[in-house]
C-alpha cells in the first residue's frame, strides 16, 4: 500500500492546462524527486496536494484510500505536510507562535489554556532537529531568508505528517544548513515518512532521491530509478528535443544600454554583463540567483556592491521608482501577485503609469487614457470584453499582454523580463515572443531571464550564464549552445 498515489491528475486555468493526467506514487520511507523547468506543473502539483486547488480532476489516494483534498485543513488531516516555496509566516508573531499557529498538536493545560512552557520546549526540540539557530522568542519579521525557510519547515513538521512535500526547500539555505537538512530528510525517510522532493538542483535530487519523476509542459514524461539515470538524461527529459531557431534575428547591435560591473546582492557576487540597444540578452542560471540579479537592477532588492551603468553613465538605483526614472521597465514572473491589480480594470492597469499626464488642476479626464488604452489593446491583440473588464478575468496570456501594454505606454528603453511566458499555452507564448521581438526592432534593450531553453535559443544572440556565487560567462547562441544552456539552468558547471 502506497502512502501517496496520484492517478490522471489534471488542473486547468483560463487558457492553459497546468497539469495533464499526471501519475505519481511515493512509497513509505522513500524520497521521490520531482523535477521540471519553470511552467512544467510542479507548483500546481504542490498546491493540489496542499488542498489549495480543490477543483482538480483525477484521483488522489492516501494510504490506499481515495480522498478529495478539498482544503488545506483536509490535506493536513490526511497527514500531508507541505513546505511551500514562498514564505507563509505571520510576521508580527514570534517563531514559536508561528510554529504552533493552526497546528492541532498545540499543547494545552488541563483547563484548555495554552501551555506556553511546553510549546517552547517542543519548539526548541524541533528547531534543533532542523539545525535552525533561531530562538522561539524571536519575532518572525526579523528572521533572515534561510531562517524563514527552516522555521516554515519546523511548522510543517510540528504536525507530524506521514507525507512530506518539499517545494525547493534548500534554495535559501547556507551549505551547512543544507547538510543538516539533508541528513534529517534521510532520517525521516528511515522512520517511514514518504517524501516528495521538488528542486531545480539536479545534484541535490541525485544525492537524496531513489526515484525521479520528470514533468514537462504539465505532463509526466519520465519516471526512473536514480541509479538508472544520469543528470544529462534527466535534463534531456526536462527540456525535450531542440526546436528550430528563429530566423532573421537582429545582428547589428546599438551602443550599450545597460552594463553591470561586479554587481553583488545577498546571494550573488560579482555579476558582469553588457546589454546593447536592440538586443535580447538571455540570463540563465539557478532561478533564485537570476531572480535576484533582475530585481537588483530594478531596485527591488538591495545591491551590496558593484556598479550599474545606464546608457554609459553610472547610476544609483535603490528603488523601482529610480529604475523607472532611468527608463527601465520590469515584467515579473508572477504577474498576478507582483504585476497586476486584478480587481481593477484593463483600462486602469494599462494606463496607471501615465495617468498624471492626463490630469489638469488635479482633475483626471478619462477620454485620452481610454483612447490610449484602446490603441494598445488593438496593437497587442488583447482579448477582453472591454476596457472596463477586470483584468483578473483575462487568460494568462492576455494578462501578460496587459503588462506589456502598460510598459509600452511608459516607453522604457530597457525592459527586464522574468519568465515572460510562464503558465501560458503555445499560442499565447508565440504572441509574447512576437511582442518582444517588435520591441527589440524599435531599439528597446531586453534582458530576459527564462528557464525555457528553446525560448532563449529563438530570441537571443547571446546569453549570460550565472555560475555558483554569481560568476558569469557569455554563451554565444549557436548550434553548440543548447547543452551549455541546459547545464547552466540546472546549476551544473558548464566547463566540465
Amino acid at each position: 500500500m502506497k502512502p501517496l498515489s496520484m492517478l490522471g491528475v489534471a488542473k486547468d486555468f483560463p487558457g492553459v492546462r497546468a497539469l495533464d493526467g499526471v501519475d505519481l506514487e511515493v512509497s513509505a520511507g522513500e524520497i521521490h524527486g520531482v523535477v521540471g523547468a519553470n511552467g512544467a506543473g510542479k507548483s500546481t502539483l504542490v498546491k493540489i496536494l496542499s488542498g489549495f486547488f480543490p477543483d482538480y480532476r483525477g484521483t488522489v489516494a492516501i494510504q490506499g484510500r481515495s480522498v478529495r483534498l478539498s482544503s488545506p485543513r483536509i490535506a493536513r488531516e490526511y497527514g500531508i505536510g507541505v513546505l511551500q516555496q514562498e514564505p507563509e509566516l505571520a510576521w508580527n508573531l514570534t517563531v514559536c507562535e508561528n510554529i504552533f499557529l493552526g497546528n492541532a498538536c498545540r499543547t494545552t493545560t488541563r483547563v484548555g489554556l495554552l501551555d506556553r512552557k511546553a510549546m517552547h520546549q517542543q519548539c526548541r526540540l524541533l528547531l534543533d532537529q532542523c539545525g535552525a539557530e533561531v530562538s522561539g522568542d524571536w519575532p518572525a519579521g526579523k528572521l533572515g531568508r534561510g531562517q524563514v525557510q527552516l522555521v516554515q519547515l519546523v511548522k510543517v513538521l510540528a504536525a507530524r505528517p506521514d507525507i512530506l512535500v518539499l517545494d525547493e526547500p534548500a534554495t535559501a539555505l547556507s551549505e551547512g544548513e543544507r547538510d543538516v537538512l539533508f541528513a534529517r530528510l534521510g532520517a525521516w525517510a528511515m522512520d517511514g515518512t514518504a517524501i516528495v522532493f521538488i528542486s531545480h538542483d539536479i545534484d541535490d535530487v541525485f544525492k537524496l532521491c531513489k526515484r525521479i519523476t520528470v514533468l514537462r509542459d504539465g505532463r509526466k514524461v519520465a519516471e526512473t530509478a536514480t541509479a538508472a539515470a544520469t543528470p544529462k538524461s534527466i535534463l534531456q527529459e526536462m527540456f525535450g528535443v531542440e526546436r528550430p531557431r528563429e530566423p532573421g534575428r537582429r545582428s547589428a547591435l546599438g551602443p550599450p544600454a545597460l552594463k553591470l560591473d561586479g554587481v553583488s546582492t545577498a546571494h550573488v557576487n560579482g555579476v558582469a554583463l553588457t546589454l546593447h540597444e536592440g538586443e535580447v540578452l538571455g540570463l540563465v542560471g539557478k532561478p533564485g540567483m537570476v531572480r535576484e540579479v533582475l530585481r537588483a537592477v530594478y531596485g527591488a532588492v538591495p545591491r551590496r556592491g558593484g556598479r550599474v551603468y545606464v546608457r554609459g553613465r553610472e547610476t544609483s538605483i535603490s528603488s523601482p521608482r529610480d529604475a523607472i526614472r532611468m527608463g527601465i521597465g520590469f515584467l515579473p514572473e508572477d504577474r498576478v501577485r507582483d504585476g497586476l491589480f486584478v480587481r481593477l480594470s484593463v483600462l486602469v492597469n494599462i494606463t496607471m503609469m501615465v495617468l498624471p499626464r492626463f490630469a489638469r488642476f488635479g482633475i483626471l479626464r478619462w477620454k485620452h487614457p481610454r483612447a490610449l488604452a484602446s490603441s494598445k489593446v488593438s496593437e497587442l491583440s488583447i482579448r477582453t470584453s472591454g476596457l472596463d473588464a477586470k483584468v483578473g478575468v483575462l487568460s494568462g496570456g492576455n494578462q501578460q499582454k496587459t503588462l506589456f501594454a502598460r510598459w509600452l505606454c511608459a516607453g522604457p528603453s530597457i525592459l527586464l523580463l522574468e519568465e515572460p511566458t510562464a503558465g501560458m499555452d503555445v499560442d499565447a507564448k508565440q504572441e509574447i515572443l512576437r511582442i518582444t521581438r517588435d520591441l527589440v526592432n524599435r531599439g528597446v534593450a531586453v534582458l530576459m531571464a527564462s528557464s525555457d531553453v528553446d525560448e532563449i535559443l529563438r530570441l537571443c544572440d547571446r546569453t549570460v550564464a550565472l555560475g555558483d556565487g554569481g560568476s558569469s560567462r557569455v554563451i554565444e547562441v549557436d548550434e553548440k549552445a543548447r547543452p551549455l544552456l541546459i547545464a547552466a539552468m540546472a546549476g551544473i558547471d558548464q566547463t566540465q
